[in-house]
Formats: structure tokens, C-alpha cells, sequence
């Protein structure tokens, strides 16, 4: 057996932890590709007992996983490691039965550091709370346009005033949310960009109303990391990828190409569509509330997309333009700080 990855069905990245287990517990082999398994040579794990890297205080509970592994069915766990520097590494690990040939069945057993666990999840977290903050942008600002029609009509009624002060106010407090979730989050928390975009393309794909649309997520590196919390930032995404879809409406072969790189300092990411584009008089007007264009696709638009994305892009600290040809496109520009990975 070649013991990689792969092997496993619920950890197919994992990138910790990777040895196969003899039924005595004993480490039969290591993942060629890692030379190195929480700081130790290949020749120190191969042979030995998996508990001799187990924390003391978790032997008793690997006997405990080891007990139910022998019903044939995976187990996931938590356990205490101890690097080969003398600290512990919490790990969630999945031991998963293998058949071993010839001989006695095996244990694949994959591991993830915890805190590179909660980071991945907390991005598709936050794929999930931009997309409620995207759907609830564009209700309240239809509502203020409904206002806005009203105080018009009526410019000196008091509470049309205090209703377009109450909705303002529960914008900016939504797109603080939508940027930082507690007060603890401080701009410099790395984020990784392409796992938020991956997870909020995703939610997109489910989503009908973007069935025609081909979009393509091209990053110059597998992981890139910036100063952007990745709510704000999934819901910026959602916003751009929306407007692409309605901007290429019309278009033969509705076409996104997401890019991301890094430029000096700053991590940019170009959203370009194949849409109408915008004409040289709208595109200085594009980060206008209620602005849609003098030849929206969609006229019932509310023109709020490009407004959120520009408070919360600033908010979070980056820079928002736009570059567009009517008739060939648009590409949105977004730039935030980089930032070193997260140990």
C-alpha cells in the first residue's frame, strides 16, 4: 500500500499528519511526499508505537479510538500530539479502516492541525454570512428609494425623515457586520483569499439565477493571504459576481474571469465580464447610491452593488476602481494589503 492522502475520503488535503497503522499500532509508513510529520524524520515515526507521539494525557483516549475503529467504520477525534520541539499540536484526526492485501487490515490515519481546521471553516463561514449580508443589502436600499420618492412628494414629513434616518443607520451598522463579526476582529487578521472566493463561488453555483454564467477563479498561488476579513470580503464578491451577471445579460457567452495576484504590497483581485460595459459619462457615477447605468440590463436594479462594495472594500482598509469599454466589458479592480500566512 502507498500510504498518501488521497487515501482518505474526509481529509484528501491533509497536510499534517499521514501514516498508515499496523493493527498492533505501530507506524508501518509515512507520506513520501512529507519528509517531515510535526517536525520529525520519517525514520524516527516508522516502526514506533503512534502513541509514543501521542501528549500522555491522550493515551487513554487513543486506546478509546482505537477500540471503536475495530467496528470497520471511520472515526474522527480530536488528539494531542507532540512535535518533535517538545510542544503540542492539537489535531483533528480520521482513522480510517484499509484493507491491508495479504495482510491484516490497516488504519489510515490523517490528520490537520486544529487551528488550520477552524481557519478553513471559518471561511466557509464567512461565504455564508456574505451572502445573507448581499441579500439583505438590496431590500433596504429599495426601501430607501421608496423613501426617497416619498420625501419627494412630501418633503417636509417628519417621519419620511426619520424612516431614511433609521435605514441609513441600518446599513452602516450592516456593513460594519459584514466586515467584522465581533470587536475583537482586527483588520490585521490574515485572510486567505482564494479558499473565501472558492467557498463563495460555490454558493453561487447553486444559485439559478447564475446558471449562465461561466466564471473562472485563476490565482497566481494556491494560497494567497491578505488584510481582509473574509465576511466583507465574501460579500464584496458576491456583489461583483452579481453585476457581472447582469452586465452580461445579453451576451452571447456570459463570461467572469476572477484574478488574483500579488503586486508589491497588495493582493489584487481583477473581476472582468464580457458584459455591455459602461459608457465614459456612468463610469464616473458607478460608486453612486441607486446608480445602475444609462442602459442597465436589468432596469429594475436598485444600483446598490457597486455602492456596498465601495463602503466595505474602505472599510476594510482597500481600494476599489473601475475600468470599463462599452460594448467590451468591465474589470473591477479590489486591492487589499498582503499579509504574511497565519503559523
Amino acid at each position: 500500500m502507498t500510504c498518501e492522502p488521497t487515501r482518505c475520503r474526509y481529509l484528501s488535503e491533509a497536510c499534517h499528519l499521514v501514516v498508515s497503522l499496523a493493527p498492533d499500532g505501530t507506524i508501518r509508513e509515512t507520506d513520501g511526499r512529507r519528509p517531515k510529520a510535526l517536525g520529525y524524520e520519517p525514520g524516527r515515526l516508522l516502526g514506533k508505537p503512534l502513541r509514543e507521539f501521542v501528549s500522555p494525557n491522550d493515551h487513554g483516549h487513543l486506546i478509546r479510538i482505537l477500540q471503536r475503529c475495530e467496528t470497520g467504520q471511520p472515526v474522527w477525534d480530536d488528539l494531542v500530539f507532540v512535535r518533535a520541539d517538545g510542544a503540542g499540536e492539537a489535531m483533528l484526526c480520521c482513522f480510517q479502516p484499509l484493507s491491508g492485501g495479504e495482510d491484516s487490515p490497516l488504519l489510515l490515519v490523517t490528520g490537520l492541525k486544529r487551528a488550520h481546521v477552524e481557519r478553513e471553516t471559518r471561511t466557509e463561514i464567512a461565504a455564508v454570512l456574505g451572502l445573507l449580508a448581499f441579500r439583505c443589502h438590496r431590500p433596504i436600499h429599495r426601501l430607501m428609494q421608496v423613501v426617497e420618492a416619498l420625501r419627494a412628494e412630501h418633503p417636509s414629513s417628519e417621519a419620511a425623515d426619520q424612516c431614511r434616518a433609521e435605514l441609513d443607520a441600518l446599513v452602516e451598522v450592516m456593513n460594519a457586520a459584514a466586515a467584522w463579526p465581533s470587536a475583537e476582529v482586527g483588520p490585521t487578521r490574515p485572510t486567505n483569499v482564494i479558499r473565501v472566493l472558492e467557498g463563495t463561488l460555490r454558493l453561487l453555483d447553486g444559485d439559478a439565477s447564475f446558471a449562465n454564467l461561466a466564471m473562472d477563479l485563476r490565482p497566481d498561488e494556491a494560497a494567497m493571504w491578505a488584510e481582509a476579513h473574509p465576511v466583507g470580503l465574501a460579500c464584496v464578491a458576491m456583489h461583483l459576481v452579481s453585476n457581472a451577471r447582469d452586465a452580461t445579460a445579453r451576451a452571447k457567452e456570459p463570461r467572469l474571469a476572477i484574478d488574483v495576484y500579488r503586486r508589491g504590497e497588495q493582493v489584487v483581485l481583477e473581476f472582468t465580464d464580457n458584459g455591455s460595459g459602461v459608457a465614459c459619462e456612468d463610469a464616473r457615477c458607478v460608486f453612486s447610491p441607486f446608480f445602475s447605468g444609462s442602459r442597465a440590463a436589468r432596469p429594475t436594479s436598485p444600483g446598490v452593488g457597486l455602492t456596498a462594495c465601495c463602503e466595505l472594500v474602505h472599510f476594510m482598509g482597500g481600494t476599489i476602481r473601475l475600468q470599463s469599454r462599452r460594448g467590451r466589458g468591465t474589470t473591477v479592480f479590489v486591492t487589499f494589503p498582503a499579509a504574511a500566512p497565519p503559523n
